[in-house]
C-alpha cells in the first residue's frame, strides 16, 4: 500500500482544515451556546481520553498475551510468529489507532494552541511506522513488542490526560522517561535483528523503524531536557 507514504501530507491537510474552520464550527454553529463551548470541548476531550485509556490498556493485555502464547522458547527477537486471527486483529487495530490519535491534534488546535514540532512529526509518521513494521510484513516478535510497549505507555499517558492538573510532576516525568526507553529499546532491537536474523524482506521495515525511532528518541530527549531539566534550573536561578 504505497499510498500510506502520503500520510504526512494528509495529516498536514487535516491540520489546515481544522485551523481554517474551527471558528465557523465553534462560533457559528454554536453561536447561541457560546458560553458552553469550552465545557463541550472539555467533555469530548475527556471522553476521548477515557476511550483511549481503555483501548490502550486492552491492547497492552492482548499483545502481551499474544507474545507469551506465540513464543516458542527460541530466539526472542528472531523467531517468526504464526499468523493467527488474534495477531492480525492486534496489528490492524494498532494501525488504525494511529489515525484515531489525530484527535489529540484536534483538541490542541481547538484550545488555540500550536502543535509542537514533536507532536506534528510523531502523529504524521506513526501510521507509516505502524503499517510497515506491524501490519505489512510477516508478523515478527520485535514488532509485537513495539505494540505492547506503545500501548502500555499510552495507557498511562491518556490516563494522565483525563485530568492533567491532578497529576504529580513525578508522574509526568515518568511517562516521558518510559517513552524515551521505548524508543531506545526499539532501536536496540532493530540493530540486533539486522545483525542476528536479517532477511531481505525486512529492508523497508528496517529503514522506517531506524529513521522513526531515532527521530523520536532524539526529540523526546530534547523535550525532557527542555520541559524538566532546563525549567528546574531556571526556577533555581529565580530563587537565587
Amino acid at each position: 500500500m504505497f499510498l500510506i507514504i502520503l500520510t504526512p501530507l494528509v495529516y498536514h491537510f487535516f491540520i489546515k482544515v481544522i485551523e481554517k474552520n474551527k471558528d465557523y464550527l465553534f462560533k457559528n454553529i454554536y453561536v447561541h451556546k457560546s458560553k458552553n463551548i469550552d465545557s463541550l470541548i472539555l467533555g469530548f476531550r475527556k471522553l476521548h481520553n477515557y476511550t483511549m485509556t481503555g483501548f490502550s490498556s486492552a491492547m497492552t493485555y492482548y499483545s502481551g498475551k499474544e507474545i507469551m502464547t506465540q513464543w516458542k522458547g527460541e530466539n526472542f527477537f528472531c523467531e517468526e510468529y504464526t499468523p493467527t486471527v488474534s495477531l492480525e486483529k492486534i496489528a490492524f487495530l494498532f494501525f488504525l489507532s494511529k489515525f484515531w490519535e489525530w484527535i489529540d491534534t484536534l483538541f490542541i488546535i481547538l484550545r488555540d494552541k500550536e502543535p509542537s514540532k514533536l507532536h506534528r512529526f510523531h502523529h504524521s509518521s506513526t501510521p507509516i511506522l505502524a503499517y510497515y513494521t506491524t501490519y505489512f510484513p510477516k508478523p515478527q516478535p520485535s514488532y509485537l513488542h513495539a505494540v505492547f510497549l506503545n500501548c502500555l505507555v499510552h495507557s498511562l499517558m491518556y490516563y494522565h490526560y483525563i485530568n492533567p492538573k491532578s497529576s504529580s510532576p513525578f508522574f509526568k516525568k515518568f511517562i516521558t522517561k518510559i517513552q524515551i526507553f521505548q524508543h531506545f529499546y526499539m532501536l536496540c532491537v532493530t540493530f540486533y535483528i539486522s545483525i542476528s536474523c536479517w532477511k531481505d524482506s525486512l529492508i523497508i521495515p528496517f529503514l522506517i523503524t531506524l529513521t522513526c525511532y531515532y527521530a523520536y528518541f532524539h526529540m523526546f530527549i530534547q523535550f525532557y531536557v527542555t520541559s524538566y531539566l532546563k525549567s528546574n534550573r531556571d526556577k533555581y536561578k529565580v530563587k537565587e
